[in-house]
This record gives structure tokens, C-alpha cells and sequence, in this order.
């Protein structure tokens, strides 16, 4: 069974409009990982549980970018999200996730609270964009992004990287 990990990766944004969010995911979606398109809004944190609230406008969206990678492939493979605020999730620019509910977060496959699991045959080492939106999001906000598979468990060879 894997263990969280150790560390994640994801641009942060927290004073753009719906037009510039669009125009960011088109530039990472040309550039992939690893480039140095907006260096500045670059964080790392501790594990896939993000503690947002230092990263917060209050009540504006907060938008979120990281490339997820898995070392092998995983055709019955599941992607999980979940948040205690609204968040809306495109991968590679196609929304998968748009959920506007306030539930307790609950971030397990079988059992997802605060929003959802659901199919997603992952390639062995091809990026992934993922894009987050959590709207109005306020003091306290938290979010939870991984990869599993149907037994319920996390994967043990995916990233969380720009």
C-alpha cells in the first residue's frame, strides 16, 4: 500500500480572472512540465493534503496547476478531489469535476467527501495537467488530489510536479 507523498508540487494562483486561468493552462499545456513559465507562483508543499489559507484572497478563486505522472501504466486507475470549498478540476483542459458543495472533506476512493473519485486510465510517464479551481475559497481551505487504484489504495508511483 503506498503512503502519502512526501511532497507535491503546484503553481498557485490567487488574482487572476477566468480569461488568464484559460490563457495559463494553454501556455503549461504547450511548455509540459519542468519549464520556468511562472517561476514566482511555484510551491511545495508537505504531502497531498494542502493547507491553502496562507495562499488565500479572501473569497476569490484560488487556482491550482500541477502535472500528475505515474510510473507505470494504470488502465482501471482512479483520480481523486476533494476539498471543504466548491472546486471545479480540468485535466489537459477537459473538465472531469465540478462540484459546488461545502461537505466535510473526505479523501478516500471508496468514500470521497467534499467531492469525488472517479475512472481514469493513466499512461506511464505522460504529464497529466491538472488544473483546480476552488471558488470562494476562505480561511481554512483545504485540498487533497491523488491517484489510486480500484482497491482503494493510493498509487505508489505518481507525482504531483510542475
Amino acid at each position: 500500500m503506498a503512503q502519502w507523498l512526501p511532497k507535491s508540487g503546484y503553481l498557485v494562483f490567487n488574482d487572476i480572472d477566468e480569461a488568464e486561468a484559460g490563457r495559463i493552462e494553454r501556455k503549461l499545456l504547450e511548455a509540459g512540465p519542468g519549464s520556468a513559465l511562472y517561476r514566482e507562483h511555484r510551491r511545495e508543499f508537505a504531502g497531498t493534503v494542502l493547507e491553502l489559507t496562507p495562499h488565500l484572497r479572501e473569497f476569490k478563486p484560488l487556482h491550482l496547476y500541477t502535472f500528475l505522472r505515474t510510473g507505470e501504466n494504470h488502465p482501471d486507475g482512479l483520480l481523486m478531489c476533494c476539498s471543504n470549498m466548491g472546486l471545479t478540476l480540468w485535466i489537459d483542459g477537459r473538465m472531469m469535476l465540478n462540484y459546488h458543495g461545502r461537505e466535510l472533506m473526505i479523501p478516500v476512493f471508496l468514500r470521497t467527501g467534499g467531492g469525488a473519485t472517479f475512472g481514469f486510465p493513466f499512461e506511464a510517464e505522460r504529464p497529466y495537467l491538472v488544473h483546480i479551481r476552488l471558488l470562494f475559497a476562505r480561511r481554512g481551505t483545504r485540498l487533497v488530489l491523488g491517484a489510486g487504484e480500484t482497491r482503494g489504495f493510493y498509487l505508489d508511483d505518481y507525482a504531483l510536479e510542475v
